[in-house]
C-alpha cells in the first residue's frame, strides 16, 4: 500500500513537471504581445583612430543600464521588439600626463527583428538585427592633468564616472577649451541611427513567463560628434580637439541583455478588446 502512495505521488511530481516545464514552451511560442524589463550591463567606447592613435593607454568603460522592451510575434519563428533604454556610451584613454574621459547619456528605442529556432526544443535560441535611434540625453568631458604619467595611467576610473572631479583636476579643462566639464552634450548631434546585432537565448518558465538572455552589439551608423559647433569663433573638434583631418567618431556598444518577458495570450487580449467594444456600443 506504501509502495503503491509513493508511486501515485512520483506520478503527480512528474506530471506537474511536464505540465510547468514542458507545455509551457508550446504557449509562449504563439504569436501575440510581449512586455518585460531589461538589466544591461555593457563595455562600451567612442571608436575614434585619431584619439587611440595618440593614446598611451587605452581603457574604455564598463557600466550597468536599463529599459525595458516590447514585442508582438508574428509567429512562432519571427517578432518585431521595440521598448526603451537609457544607455551610457564612454571612452577613457590617457595621453602622457593627462586622464580623458568622454561619456554620453542617450534614451534609444531600437526597432528589431528577432528570429527564433525552433520553439519546441526547451529554449530559443534566437538571433537579431535592425536599426536602433538614440535620443542624446547629456554628455560629460574630463580632461585630468597630472603630475607625472605614471600617476594618470594609475587612477583610472574604469568602473565608475567622475562625474564631480575635484577643482584641480577641473582647471585644466577649462582653460584648454573654455568650456565647462558638464553639460557638453551640444559637441554632439541631437539624433542617431544605430544598426543592431545580437544572438540570445529564451527559457520559458512557465506559460507566460520568459528568461532572457541576449549579447548584442550596436554601433552607430555615423559620426556622432557635431562638427558644426564652433566655440570661440573655431569649430570645436577640428580646432581644438583635433585638425581638419580628424577621423570620425563612432560609438561602440557590446552589452549583456537581462530580462524577464511576460506573453499575453493573443486570444485572451483581443477577448478584452472585444468585449471592451460591445461593452460601449451597448444602448441605455
Amino acid at each position: 500500500m506504501e509502495r503503491k502512495s509513493n508511486n501515485k505521488l512520483k506520478l503527480t511530481i512528474y506530471t506537474l513537471f511536464i505540465l510547468c516545464i514542458g507545455f509551457p514552451q508550446i504557449l509562449v511560442a504563439q504569436n501575440g504581445f510581449e512586455i518585460g524589463p531589461r538589466l544591461i550591463p555593457n563595455y562600451s567606447f567612442i571608436l575614434n583612430i585619431d584619439d587611440y592613435k595618440s593614446s598611451t593607454k587605452y581603457i574604455a568603460n564598463f557600466g550597468l543600464n536599463y529599459g525595458f522592451e516590447i514585442a508582438y510575434s508574428l509567429d512562432e519563428y519571427l517578432s518585431v521588439r521595440s521598448g526603451y533604454y537609457h544607455i551610457v556610451i564612454g571612452d577613457t584613454y590617457v595621453q602622457g600626463n593627462v586622464l580623458i574621459q568622454k561619456w554620453i547619456k542617450y534614451n534609444k528605442i531600437p526597432i528589431v527583428l528577432k528570429l527564433n529556432s525552433e520553439p519546441y526544443d526547451g529554449r530559443l535560441i534566437s538571433f537579431y538585427f535592425g536599426p536602433q535611434l538614440a535620443f542624446i540625453n547629456n554628455a560629460e568631458h574630463l580632461h585630468a592633468k597630472y603630475c607625472k604619467a605614471k600617476e594618470a595611467r594609475k587612477d583610472n576610473p574604469i568602473f565608475t564616472i567622475l562625474d564631480k572631479p575635484i577643482e584641480e583636476e577641473q582647471m585644466p579643462y577649462e582653460v584648454l577649451y573654455g568650456a565647462g566639464l558638464h553639460n557638453t552634450e551640444y559637441l554632439y548631434k541631437d539624433r542617431m541611427v544605430d544598426i543592431v546585432f545580437g544572438m540570445g537565448m529564451d527559457w520559458p518558465l512557465n506559460a507566460f513567463f520568459l528568461l532572457n538572455t541576449a549579447i548584442m552589439l550596436e554601433v552607430s551608423s555615423h559620426n556622432i560628434e557635431d562638427r558644426k559647433e564652433v566655440l570661440r569663433g573655431e569649430p570645436f573638434w577640428t580646432t581644438y580637439w583635433g585638425n581638419e583631418k580628424r577621423s570620425p567618431s563612432l560609438s561602440t556598444n557590446l552589452s549583456l541583455q537581462l530580462g524577464l518577458t511576460y506573453v499575453f495570450k493573443k486570444r485572451l487580449l483581443f477577448k478584452l478588446f472585444r468585449f471592451k467594444k460591445e461593452r460601449d456600443l451597448e444602448p441605455f
